[in-house]
């Protein structure tokens, strides 16, 4: 069987499977932090590629997804999305639309939260705990309005996306932007990786598509960077996972 020839499990069984680099961990026998991965706007190659290349290394991931562009030929379906929760992996909210909520009302504001919320919970029987800004765009007057919505929240670099697991509770995080716009961004995202098996720190990163080949600033990662990253967070015994 090949590393992504892997079937589907439910979501119990992904709990069970996820326990096991825990354990591990807890003996001594692999690092002390966290990699938590965030996938954006529900990309068909992150559900045909991302997912069982996940899955096959005992990882779970955080699908953010903007609800009104389920379906055709380059995104995932309401189905798809569906069968992502159902296997264990995050569902969160990114808005209806993927607008910028820093050029919105707040009257806007609460449409693309909420009229995505509804969709997410109408799918998957329970609203989404995390939130995911568009563009990594927010303000103070943002997040309080936000505040009540969910229990967490995700924006830019320039909130820390290496963060001690003990400040896993608060509400805004930053997240790592992922891509193969330049080597470096590559680079320092797996040293990053090296850090949290080295620190009780959790590293937030976050992607787009995940394609064979990428082109410069596209903002996509490829298939080979992709799997360089989660094996390397395999061999070092850090677990890969949602932020719930």
């Amino acid at each position: 069987m090949g590393i992504l020839d892997v079937p589907s499990y439910s979501r119990a069984e992904a709990d069970k499977t996820f326990t096991t680099p825990l354990s591990a961990r807890a003996q001594g026998k692999s690092g002390r932090g966290l990699v938590c991965l965030i996938i954006d706007d529900n990309w068909i190659s992150q559900y045909t590629f991302g997912l069982p290349a996940i899955e096959a290394r005992g990882g779970r991931a955080t699908f953010a997804v903007n609800s009104s562009t389920f379906g055709g030929t380059t995104r995932m379906t309401s189905a798809n999305v569906l069968d992502a929760f159902n296997r264990g992996h995050e569902i969160a909210n990114h808005t209806l639309t993927h607008l910028d909520m820093t050029t919105l009302t707040a009257a806007q504001r609460a449409t693309e939260w909420d009229s995505a919320q509804s969709d997410i919970t109408a799918l998957i029987g329970q609203p989404a705990t995390t939130f995911v800004y568009p563009y990594n765009k927010t303000t103070l007057a943002i997040d309080q309005q936000n505040y009540l919505r969910h229990d967490r929240a995700f924006a830019g670099n320039n909130i820390p996306y290496l963060e001690p697991i003990t400040d896993r509770d608060t509400f805004l995080h930053g997240r790592w932007s992922w891509s193969n716009d330049t080597s470096s961004i590559h680079s320092r995202a797996l040293n990053f990786v090296r850090m949290a098996a080295a620190t009780d720190s959790v590293f937030t990163v976050s992607c787009h598509q995940i394609l064979p080949t990428t082109s410069a600033s596209d903002g996509n990662i490829s298939e080979a960077n992709f799997i360089e990253l989660l094996d390397l967070a395999y061999s070092l015994g850090v677990p890969y996972r949602d932020w719930e």
